[in-house]
């Protein structure tokens, strides 16, 4: 690659995800979501998991880091500092793809829209809500809120900010 090209922040990404998909699978893991915290391409995050348990623990991060050392140390497309951090997606998991949707059918979800919910009557309920995924469709996905005035909504994936799984810890019992 020409030097003198700097790459987006997408690019950088994309770059990441295609080298670390390969040494996260290597080591019987899966990769669960990217981030790239701009502005400066400092922090690289990636999020990892068991397939069995649909989680990672501090060995599994700490495999990962150690396998991707030489990987990053040799790319010369990053910036010259950054941290990488290697994590599982945790009990409030980013929900950011259509597969995590699917991943989360049933469960209780936040979702933080871009633009505020309005009702039929046009009234305005704000941009965050909880509800449970109720169905997925390719590029929308269907919400059940607890709403007084709006009870089931097809969400467009475009339309969401930000979505993360929301335990009820209320209706979570330790095990005896």
């Amino acid at each position: 690659m020409d030097q003198s090209h700097k790459m987006s922040d997408k690019e950088v990404l994309e770059k990441f995800e295609k080298e670390c998909r390969e040494v996260v699978s290597s080591l019987g893991l899966e990769t669960y979501a990217f981030d790239l915290n701009s502005p400066k391409n400092t922090e690289l995050k990636i999020y990892i998991r068991r397939p069995e348990t649909q989680s990672a623990d501090l060995n599994d991060c700490i495999k990962v880091d150690r396998a991707l050392t030489d990987c990053i140390d040799n790319a010369q497309w990053l910036s010259e500092t950054f941290n990488l951090e290697v994590s599982s997606p945790g009990v409030y998991r980013k929900l950011s793809e259509i597969n995590h949707f699917k991943e989360a059918k049933g469960e209780r979800v936040k979702v933080q829209f871009k633009e505020k919910l309005t009702d039929k009557s046009g009234k305005k309920l704000g941009r965050s809500h909880i509800g449970v995924v109720t169905e997925v469709h390719e590029g929308s996905c269907e919400v059940e809120f607890n709403l007084e005035s709006i009870k089931e909504y097809k969400v467009k994936i475009d339309d969401i900010k930000s979505a993360n799984i929301e335990p009820n810890w209320d209706e979570i019992s330790p095990s005896t």
